[in-house]
């Protein structure tokens, strides 16, 4: 009988702990976000973007903003894994779509730019 009572109230704190979780995610990405325009922030931006992952990894706004991060510095190949996540999470996310499509952009024209230079090397 015990264990019948005591199930429910697990359950119960659990739900609740991933919803602290969240919402320490959400205002771990909102101190993100104020960072993102102080050129010297961006180690601490990233960093923020991480915790909040690991607290609510089913939060497609912070899988989104980290593949924006990666993008960013170039990482195409890590960022397009970023946005797919954020997709899986929300499909109907559009920022992720637009940064996915955008990514895949900036990626085939880099390498085009590549395949150009290298042959131009060695003429």
């Amino acid at each position: 009988m015990k264990n019948k009572l005591l199930l429910p109230l697990i359950l119960s704190l659990s739900q609740n702990s991933a919803a602290l979780d969240c919402d320490y995610a959400a205002d771990t990405l909102y101190q993100a976000y104020d960072l993102h325009h102080q050129s010297h922030a961006y180690q601490r931006e990233k960093l923020l973007v991480k915790i909040a992952i690991e607290n609510c990894p089913e939060m497609p706004e912070a899988q989104n903003y980290y593949g924006s991060l990666l993008e960013d510095k170039g990482k195409y190949t890590q960022a397009i894994i970023h946005y797919k996540k954020a997709i899986a999470l929300g499909p109907d996310f559009s920022e992720a779509w637009n940064g996915l499509g955008e990514t895949y952009h900036k990626q085939v024209q880099r390498k085009k730019f590549l395949h150009k230079y290298r042959k131009n090397i060695f003429l």
